[in-house]
Order: C-alpha cells, then sequence, then structure tokens
C-alpha cells in the first residue's frame, strides 16, 4: 500500500504547481472540478470561496477556534467510558474470535471529531488544536478495559482518521506551546503515554511534515532532545529516536560517536551505525564498522549476534556466521551457517562437539541431523527435550529408514507433508533467507541409505504418541494422531512391510473412539499411496 503523502510534501508540491499557471488555468481547473462534483458535496466545495475579497482576507487571517471542540470530546470520552456504545462481550462466527458488540456509530462520531481538530490545526490555533488531540488519542486507551468501545478491529483500526498524521500533528502543537526548556520532556512524555500503541513509532521527521513548514529552532533543539532521550532505559521507541536525532544533527559520524559509548544499548547504537552507512551505499565503511563493534561487544547475546548477522550479510562470510550462530543460536542462523560453509558437515561438527547452553534440545537435534549424525539425534529421544525433538525427529526417521525420497510417489504422500511440516521456526531472517530445514536434511537423504532400525524406532514412537494422544482423550490432537498413523504405514510400505496392517492394527485398538477413526479415515484419504493399498476403506 502507498504511503500517505504528508502534508509538507503536498503543499510544497501544489504550490510549485500553481506557480506554473495563470490565473484563467486555476480558475478553469476549479470550475472544472466543482462542475464534476455530486449534489451533495457541491455546498461544501463552494463555501471554500468567500463570497468577497474581504471575507476571504478575513479568513486566511484569522485562527480557527471552534469553542465548542473540547467540550464536545469530553462528552464524547464520557460517553465511551459509560458503555453507551457497548452492548456484549461474545463470540462472532465470521471472524472466529470473541469482540466487543454495540453501536459502531462511534467511529464517524470520532471521525468528526478529528475532523474539526484538523481544522484547528490548520487554522494555527496550536493550543486548542493541542488540547483536543490530547484529549482524544487519550481516548482509544479507555479500550484497555472491556465495556467502552466496540467493533470487529481495534479502535485505532475502525476509524478512517490517519492516526499517524494525527499523533504527528499532535506532537507539532506541543512543540509550538510547551517553554523550551520543557518541551523535550513533553514530546517525550506524549510519545509514551498519550498515543495511540499502533501509531507510537512516529518520528520527528514525521512531525516536521505535518505542516506546510517546518520546525522551527531544530538546531537548538537537537543538543536538548538527545540529552532528554540518552537516559532513557527500556523503551525501543525512545531508543530509535534518540538514533535518529543524533544522525540528524550530527550524521553518521554522530552515530559512530554514539556507537562507541559503553552502555547496555552499545549492540543498538552500533546496529543504527552499521546500517547507516550501508544506507549510505559504504558497504566497505559498513564492514569495518562491524567488524569494529563486534570487537566492543563482547558478551554473547542477541545484540551480538546481530552484529554479526549484518557483517556476514554485507560478504557472506563463514566467520561471521558461525559468530552469529553462537552469539544466540537459532535454526535460521544454524541454516545459515551450513550455506555459508564449503564443507558443512565438518564445520556443523565442530560446533555440535561445543559445549554451548543455549543450543536447546530441539536445536541440538537440527543440528546432529545436518551433520548426518543421526544415533546421537536418536538419544535426544531418552532425554527431556523429547517432545521438543519429535516434530524434527520423527518425520527424519520415517524417511531416513525407509529411503522413502528415493520412491516415485514420495512427492505429495502424506509423509512428505508431514516431513516439509517440520520448518515451522521463525526469527528475523538474513537478508538473504537461507534454505529451509526440510530441503537441507532432503538433500542429504539422497545420499543415505535405508536403515530399518531408524524405521523400528520411528515406529515405536508413533505407536507410542497415538496411544498417549487417545487413550488421554486429545481429540483436538486426534488428527495428528492419525497422521502419524498413516505416514508410518507408507514407510513401512516403502521398505517392504505391510502399511496395510499397520492401519488397521491401529483402527481397531480404540474400538470406541468413532472420532479418532473419523480422524484415521480423513487422513488416508489424503494419501494415494494408502488409499491404493486399502481400497480407501477402514
Amino acid at each position: 500500500m502507498t504511503e500517505p503523502m504528508t502534508l509538507a510534501v503536498f503543499a510544497h508540491d501544489l504550490r510549485r504547481r500553481l506557480e506554473a499557471l495563470s490565473v484563467d488555468q486555476v480558475r478553469d481547473i476549479v470550475l472544472a472540478y466543482g462542475q464534476g462534483l455530486p449534489g451533495q458535496g457541491r455546498a461544501a466545495f463552494l463555501d471554500l470561496f468567500p463570497a468577497t475579497a474581504v471575507a476571504a482576507s478575513q479568513a486566511r487571517a484569522g485562527e480557527r477556534r471552534d469553542d465548542g471542540l473540547l467540550s464536545d470530546i469530553e462528552s464524547f470520552a464520557s460517553d465511551l467510558a459509560a458503555g453507551k456504545y457497548f452492548l456484549g462481550f461474545g463470540w462472532d462466527d465470521e471472524i472466529r474470535d470473541k469482540r466487543s458488540f454495540g453501536d459502531e456509530s462511534w467511529v464517524q462520531v470520532m471521525d468528526a471529531l478529528f475532523a474539526r481538530a484538523d481544522a484547528v490545526f490548520l487554522g494555527g490555533n496550536m493550543s486548542r488544536a493541542r488540547d483536543a488531540y490530547a484529549a482524544l488519542v487519550q481516548a482509544f486507551h479507555l479500550d484497555e478495559e472491556v465495556g467502552t468501545f466496540c467493533g470487529r478491529q481495534s479502535p485505532e483500526e475502525m476509524v478512517d482518521t490517519d492516526l499517524r498524521e494525527a499523533s504527528a500533528r499532535y506532537l507539532r502543537t506541543i512543540w509550538h506551546t510547551s517553554e523550551a526548556e520543557d518541551m523535550p520532556a513533553d514530546l517525550r512524555d506524549a510519545w509514551t503515554d498519550d498515543l495511540p500503541h499502533t501509531c507510537r513509532p512516529v518520528s520527528i521527521d514525521e512531525v516536521r511534515q505535518a505542516h506546510a513548514e517546518d520546525l522551527p529552532g531544530l538546531d537548538a533543539f537537537w543538543p536538548r532532545w538527545i540529552d532528554e532521550l540518552r537516559w532513557v532505559e527500556g523503551d525501543p521507541l525512545m531508543r530509535g529516536l534518540l538514533t535518529e536525532a543524533v544522525q540528524r544533527s550530527a550524521g553518521v559520524d554522530g552515530l559512530a560517536v554514539l556507537a562507541r559509548e559503553r552502555g547496555d544499548r552499545q549492540a543498538e547504537h552500533c546496529l543504527a551505525w552499521i546500517d547507516a552507512l550501508a544506507a549510505e551505499g559504504r558497504d566497505a565503511d559498513a564492514v569495518a564498522a562491524a567488524r569494529e563493534s563486534l570487537t566492543m561487544v563482547a558478551d554473547s547475546g542477541p545484540g551480538r549476534a546481530r552484529i554479526a548477522d549484518r557483517l556476514a550479510d554485507l560478504g557472506d562470510l563463514l566467520d561471521a556466521r558461525r559468530e552469529a550462530w553462537r552469539a544466540e543460536p537459532t535454526d535460521l542462523r544454524l541454516r545459515a551457517l551450513y550455506e555459508a560453509a564449503s564443507d558443512p558437515t565438518a564445520v556443523l561438527a565442530a560446533e555440535a562437539a561445543r559445549e554451548h547452553d543455549r543450543v536447546d534440545g530441539r536445536l541440538r537435534a537440527e543440528l546432529l541431523l545436518l551433520t548426518d549424525d543421526v544415533d546421537q539425534a536418536v538419544r535426544l529421544l531418552d532425554s527431556d527435550a523429547y517432545d521438543h525433538v519429535l516434530p524434527v525427529l520423527l518425520p527424519y526417521l520415517l524417511a531416513a529408514g525407509s529411503g522413502a525420497v528415493s520412491q516415485q510417489d514420495w512427492t505429495g504422500s502424506a509423509l512428505s507433508v508431514f516431513f516439509d511440516g517440520m520448518d515451522r521456526r521463525w526469527g528475523a531472517p538474513p537478508q538473504t533467507p537461507p534454505a529451509r530445514l526440510p530441503d537441507l536434511l532432503l538433500r542429504r537423504l539422497a545420499d543415505l541409505p535405508p536403515c530399518h532400525r531408524w524405521l523400528e524406532i520411528a515406529g515405536a514412537e508413533v505407536e507410542r504418541m497415538i496411544s498417549r494422544i487417545v487413550s488421554s482423550k486429545q481429540q483436538a490432537r486426534y488428527g495428528e494422531a492419525a497422521t502419524l498413523a498413516v505416514c508410518h504405514a507408507e514407510a513401512s510400505a516403502w521398505s517392504g512391510g505391510d502399511g496395510v496392517v499397520l492401519l488397521e492394527s491401529v483402527f481397531y485398538a480404540y474400538p470406541r473412539h468413532r472420532a479418532f477413526k473419523d480422524q484415521l479415515r480423513k487422513a488416508l484419504a489424503r494419501s494415494a499411496k494408502m488409499t491404493a493399498a486399502t481400497g480407501g476403506v477402514l
């Protein structure tokens, strides 16, 4: 979706275009536009043009007051708080979720109040506009309690008002009405406490663009603003605003100074410095900044890992991928390390041999499988990580034990779908995302001979999982248990066993569990191989 044009850009472009036209050309454009309006819009359009030159002069010079605006906003907020628009809270079949029901006309009321506040703002009455915007944006916080707003979406999504622009205009009014020494703190408080949460990432640049004229006194503002933000703890928004302020006032060199300051936010400042250099096309300088940042941010953790990610993205360096993995292991970093290595088996085997308390059971299973150390991975089934490693090990062992991936009917089989589903973990990907885990494992399986022992292990775990799910009547997981049964039957058939007998043994093992049998029939229907073997009948 195209970003809305800011008022500053619009006013500048409109002024430039008007200056290029003659008076007669402007008159013709206005007449043509007005004549094309529907009947209900003509009176309001006509009112934009005062009947006399004196009235036009007064309209340009006068400030818009709207004396009833503040009392109308207060009345509206009181109605919301009292539950005037709220009828109840319950399930909505169309969105398949719970929501508040009631009179959604509050949307039109609120949009109209915002429009009146905009008119006061554009008329130049910043003090009154500040009070109006403050009361309106703070009204959204009433949604923190059930019984105020209603609708299928959040209140911020329900209104037509551009809340980012309204928020920027509110912050702009603070700029024009606060004392110079109070303005940084007033802005910070408004940013953190007043703005709707969905609109908090408004930047100073957006505040500048909220009016046709630029903010006055910017040069004197930056140092005070930076001092206000420098020591604010724990708020990512404030950290982003600090980075913006330093870059706008002192450029990339200012970001370098900030990055070299010790503190718990140093890694974030380093990342801002690196990204700014890369954005300017200074890749060599960005690489140097990333290398220096790794010497400054010594402790392992997300910050160091992200710096190493940036370095690797800039040069796809094996050492950087390894450093990112060691600083904060994730499956994405594991796969990126695999792809960066000319000999991935040796590189990952070295990582598997290291003691690393941040590598959880599932990650360790993925690591071991990518080095073909299947037996070591299987031992994790006897550990506390059993439930975490099973979604990776079961599809792998079924496929590896049966040689399924080399079969002509592998593609589209129930087991191939189950195998593909092991890749469900997410994180912040590198600029070029690595291959998916199932794809990497499939490459390796193509070179491995079938191992009947692995299939036996997988079969025992499948039986154990089905028994645990069905015997305890976990009906929400019956579909999962049925899929396991069909995948096991396919693998058995590929390895020369009798998959039909396996399916029948599962079907008749639970004679009173009709819901499970229904799920088993549905799972069978998704397997062309087993449907053909059973005739589609269980």
